[in-house]
């Protein structure tokens, strides 16, 4: 085999070691070393139309260099061959769409799955194709690794260990011809070599198909009408699987089965007069095993069943007992971690809920396929409220979308809104995103217009339902509509991922669908009439629950733009801080907070200390038997209440410990120009059972691996450390948590260049963990005085990875000349605290 032409494709710009640490919170040593890479290349979906974008473009681009190299036509190509781990679909195969790209037909094609080895495997294979009788190929290599990459929510809660195959491996191509002709120019390849090794060991890493929308799904089901007994007899299919979310459809069948006689009205009425209780008990056994979210339905009345009374008195009794029925199972809804669907409503979305005659005789469908999608949709709907991934931004267009015309071109008397049609169109939909904002829906506009010209309109037509006040953020100018999202996004603080982006233009939403596949883009019908029901149908903001919080969101985003115009004019940092006067306020778990508590840890993604999310009714039990306390931070500042912005889970261990199981901390609430948010907390846990309170103790900063606490001797101080961006000195903290020590406390000052003997040992007992923990030895085994070389499995490079954990956790960079010059725990546990002091400073 003889290889006759050569290519290599890299897409667009080098992104540096430097560039991956900012990215994903590495440190650049610690790559330069890990990976032996200094640069890599991405591929990116708002690059120039040059630049590669995808698997396929890369493979295309390829290709076509290496034709040229061997200055063959692709018409003498025999087969093709693409090796690939990162397809740019799952079907159609991307070799086809790359040979019809290349004017390739009438030929073999192969796509490998393959990843590390797939250059081999592509050989390997071309070989044997040449040996078969075949005379020329051409072999293509292309990988992105964008199928692959974590959501923004997911990448701050991952390891290094988890993030080094995102930092290592780059988007590239390259692409060979083959001939089975061994004389001429080129390379004759006399063997390959390849074998697969490792048989029983662990790899290294997976690297999933992201599931709906970027949710990992796995999925399990129970066999036909087992609903009862699945659950009743704890749920044996079901409890290893331990769902977040268990979709029950129900037809009618749960009722007429235990109807002995279906004319007789009065057993009818009985019959649906028990289910909702049925139901209820059913949830509570649910609960039980497998727990999670429950999303059961309302039950349609089939016409075959209706239609068999033949008097209009029974017709009208039983359907009263149908409706009944479904009012008490509509209201169960009221119970923690249950959603009901309506199935009217999925019914009309869909068209007809029941399956066809000829459907229910032949395979025993009860369901129409068109209802079983949009039942399918609603369900993951729910899933992706449960994993706190349902959309918060609706980003708007202004020309013939919230108004009729062009108000560059029409003026602003001449714009169509209410009234008559079309503008009565525009109107309704201005009111659904008005009502959608009031249910804590972020409003912006991303229009192309000169920016004065459009908000005057905005401002003054007569007839508009939203003014200035209702947006958050305001994009009109002539700039590309996925770079003004993107920008919309970075201002308000929040993941692209979490924008809907309605804009009655075509070509805008493929364009945004192109280069920012990860907003949702709301498809609108080509009549406005029809606007406002595809955006609400979409369904794209469904929640489990309202807060007060989401309620005001609107207003305190409006308040966030005020901080920002005060730190634009501050003098610094620490001007701005002082005229800001932050303070927060710990509030137990309670009747008020409950839902938001339970919404902060289920929507948060970016600050999630471990990661773990809770259902309503899991806090509520855990509190009232005591294995738990929940707790939410409240912030306020000088432009008012930014209401409940964190949450914070302690878990009482059976020797009387407090474990910190998760903290979360809304992205939007930190007011302090950095988007870290401060971790260094100070608690206390009483001495006597309950959760923890003032007095005396300590609470070591949290981990990523949740921290444990416990009661100290009683003249031990609690360890403190203060925070720029927050104050806990207030003395209405209902749980008396503060950042100062508790009074009477007999803790030493420090100076301002010196940290306290009680933060040495708190930074001793830091450092000591994190080693062992890292290096997978007995804390015991570990002297602050013995040379680190002397440690077991102490090197250069799970030296570096320490100082990545330690940075990470502390929120600061160490002296990286001091800490390589350490020769003991001790010294290192210097450093910790000396930085810890220096931040405490600022």
């Amino acid at each position: 085999m003889r290889l006759t032409g050569f290519s290599e494709v890299l897409p667009g710009e080098p992104v540096t070691n430097r560039d991956m640490a900012e990215r994903f919170g590495l440190h650049e040593k610690w790559l330069d070393m890990m990976t032996g890479n200094r640069t890599r290349y991405f591929c990116a979906t708002d690059s120039p139309p040059s630049v590669p974008k995808s698997t396929g473009d890369l493979a295309v681009a390829a290709a076509t260099a290496a034709l040229a190299d061997a200055d063959v036509d692709v018409a003498s190509l025999d087969f093709l061959v693409l090796t690939t781990a990162s397809p740019d679909h799952l079907m159609p195969a991307t070799v086809n769409l790359v040979a019809d790209r290349i004017g390739l037909n009438d030929v073999p094609t192969f796509q490998l799955m393959s990843g590390c080895a797939g250059a081999l495997t592509g050989l390997y294979t071309a070989r044997a194709l040449l040996a078969s009788g075949l005379r020329r190929g051409l072999v293509i290599g292309a990988d992105t690794c964008l199928n692959f990459f974590p959501s923004s929510g997911q990448i701050e809660a991952m390891s290094p260990a988890e993030l080094i195959n995102f930092a290592l491996f780059g988007d590239g191509a390259g692409a060979a011809v083959v001939d089975a002709d061994p004389d001429g120019p080129g390379l004759l390849v006399e063997h390959l070599f390849l074998r697969t090794t490792g048989m029983g060991r662990k790899p290294a890493q997976t690297a999933r198909w992201f599931g709906i929308e970027g949710a990992p799904l796995e999925t399990g089901t129970t066999g036909f009408n087992q609903w009862r007994f699945e659950i009743l007899s704890g749920a044996p299919n079901l409890k290893e699987l331990a769902p977040a979310v268990t979709a029950c459809l129900l037809d009618d069948t749960a009722v007429f089965e235990k109807v002995a006689d279906p004319l007789d009205a009065a057993e009818v009425e009985a019959r649906c007069a028990a289910l909702p209780a049925e139901l209820d008990a059913w949830l509570t056994a649910f609960e039980g095993a497998p727990g999670g979210v429950a999303v059961l339905n309302t039950l349609p009345l089939s016409a075959l069943r209706r239609d068999r009374y033949v008097d209009y008195a029974t017709k009208a009794r039983v359907e009263a007992a149908w409706h009944r029925m479904n009012a008490g199972i509509l209201d169960l809804a009221g119970r923690p971690n249950v959603v009901v669907l309506a199935t009217d409503g999925l019914a009309a979305r869909a068209g007809s809920a029941a399956a066809t005659d000829r459907m229910r005789h032949i395979a025993g469908h009860a369901w129409s396929q068109e209802f079983l999608d949009a039942y399918a949709r609603e369900v993951a709907r729910v899933v992706l409220a449960r994993l706190g991934r349902a959309r918060k931004c609706l980003v708007l267009d202004l020309d013939h979308t919230l108004w009729g015309g062009v108000v560059g071109d029409d003026g602003i008397p001449a714009l169509k809104i209410g009234g008559s049609f079309p503008g009565s169109a525009h109107a309704e939909l201005q009111a659904l995103a008005k009502d959608l904002s009031r249910q804590g829906v972020l409003l912006t506009v991303c229009s192309k217009n000169d920016d004065s010209v459009a908000r005057e309109a905005v401002a003054t037509h007569p007839d508009m339902v939203l003014g200035p006040d209702d947006f958050s953020a305001f994009r009109a100018n002539w700039d590309p509509k996925p770079g003004n999202a993107a920008s919309i996004a970075a201002e308000l603080n929040i993941g692209i991922d979490s924008m809907v982006f309605v804009d009655d233009n075509p070509a805008e939403r493929g364009l945004m669908e192109a280069q920012r596949p990860e907003v949702a883009v709301v498809a609108l019908p080509d009549d406005p009439a029809g606007y406002a029901s595809a955006l609400a149908r979409a369904g794209l903001f469904n929640q489990f629950a309202l807060t007060d919080e989401d309620r005001v969101r609107g207003s305190l985003y409006r308040a966030r733009a005020q901080r920002d115009e005060l730190l634009q004019t501050a003098v610094s940092v620490e001007d701005y801080l002082r005229e800001l006067a932050s303070e927060i306020t710990v509030e137990e778990y309670g009747t008020l907070n409950a839902a938001r508590i339970t919404q902060l840890f289920g929507k948060t993604n970016q600050f999630n200390l471990t990661g773990v999310r809770y259902g309503a009714d899991e806090v509520a039990r855990r509190v009232e038997t005591g294995q738990a306390a929940f707790f939410g931070v409240r912030a306020t500042d000088a432009f008012g209440d930014n209401g409940l912005v964190g949450a914070l889970a302690l878990v009482r261990e059976t020797d009387g410990d407090w474990t910190i199981e998760n903290f979360v901390l809304s992205a939007g609430s930190s007011p302090a120009p950095s988007s870290r948010p401060s971790s260094a907390w100070s608690c206390a846990p009483r001495a006597t059972p309950g959760p923890p309170a003032s007095e005396a103790g300590t609470c070591p900063r949290p981990r990523t691996a949740a921290s444990r606490t416990s009661t100290p001797p009683s003249d031990s101080p609690g360890r403190t450390a203060t925070s720029a961006t927050t104050s806990l000195n207030s003395p209405n903290c209902p749980t008396g948590w503060r950042s100062a020590p508790a009074k009477g406390s007999s803790m030493p000052e420090a100076t301002p260049n010196e940290p306290t003997e009680h933060d040495r040992d708190a930074a001793v007992a830091f450092v000591v963990e994190a080693v062992a923990q890292l290096l997978d030895v007995d804390e015991d085994t570990l002297a602050l005085d013995a040379p680190l070389e002397a440690i077991e499995g102490w090197d250069s490079v799970n030296q570096l990875r320490i100082l990545v954990y330690l940075e990470r956790e502390l929120g600061a960079s160490l002296d990286y000349d001091r800490f390589t010059a350490a020769e003991t725990l001790g010294e290192l546990a210097s450093l910790v605290a000396d930085t810890e002091a220096a931040g405490a400073r600022t």
